[in-house]
């Protein structure tokens, strides 16, 4: 019957045959031969099977999964590498430098010894030497401790120059200020006495004032008076003709 459903050309043979493998049992037989055709390009038991195209393509998105997976894990993992790399040259460079340092320093100690040695046989070359040479010697240090005497002289004189002109500089700044400050105190001492003269002139008006107002009150009492005499003189000559009738 698997072979009936290879070579069968109607839809209705293809329904019958899968319905009886599948009552039997054998229909997952069918739908995997169905699939093996379905990717070769052909067909088997009829249109109306389902080949299982979802499983196909979630096979496929599996598989593009593992893909991107593997492409990932290499990713990192060439990440890893170049870090490790990385790390690995920066621990050789230090090795190397740490190196170099032990090799200058043995250096530097042979140069040491190297001097030493010769500092001990130049002394012992200066035991031997003559008296003209020993002279001739003196007389060179001496030159070259007078050279360098002379030249830290030089550069004491022209600092002492340099520090001379920045006093003189601020001599002049402070003589400035202080002329400054002498004619800010007179313009002071003139603002006082200003106000001073000011402060004697305000009282003296204030008393011409009052002077003043005193002599009218004193002008109007007289006029009081003037009047009062007047009125008394009409009431007494009034009261004189009433005593002539």
């Amino acid at each position: 019957m698997l072979s009936l459903l290879e070579t069968l050309q109607t839809d209705v043979i293809y329904t019958y045959c899968a319905s009886i493998l599948a009552v039997l049992g054998m229909l997952p037989i069918v739908i995997e031969k169905a699939r093996e055709a379905k990717m070769a390009g052909k067909q088997y038991g009829g249109s109306f099977l389902i080949y299982g195209e979802a499983e196909i393509e979630e096979d496929d998105e599996e598989t593009i999964q593992q893909m991107k997976d593997q492409l990932l894990s290499n990713y990192k993992q060439q990440l890893n590498d170049q870090e490790n790399q990385g790390l690995q040259k920066i621990e050789n460079e230090k090795h190397r430098q740490r190196d170099a340092r032990r090799r200058h320093i043995k250096y530097i100690a042979s140069l040491n010894q190297q001097i030493k040695s010769q500092e001990a046989l130049n002394e012992n070359e200066n035991g031997e030497l003559s008296e003209d040479q020993l002279n001739n010697q003196q007389n060179e240090l001496m030159q070259r401790n007078d050279q360098k005497i002379n030249e830290q002289l030089r550069s004491l004189s022209n600092k002492v120059g340099q520090t001379d002109k920045l006093v003189e500089s601020k001599m002049n700044e402070v003589d400035y200020l202080e002329e400054q400050t002498i004619q800010h105190k007179k313009d002071i001492h003139k603002l006082k006495q200003i106000q001073k003269l000011q402060d004697i002139n305000k009282p003296r008006k204030r008393v011409n004032y009052k002077k003043e107002e005193e002599q009218d009150d004193d002008d109007e009492e007289e006029e009081d008076d003037d009047d009062n005499e007047t009125s008394y003189s009409e009431r007494e000559g009034k009261s004189r003709k009433k005593d002539k009738y």
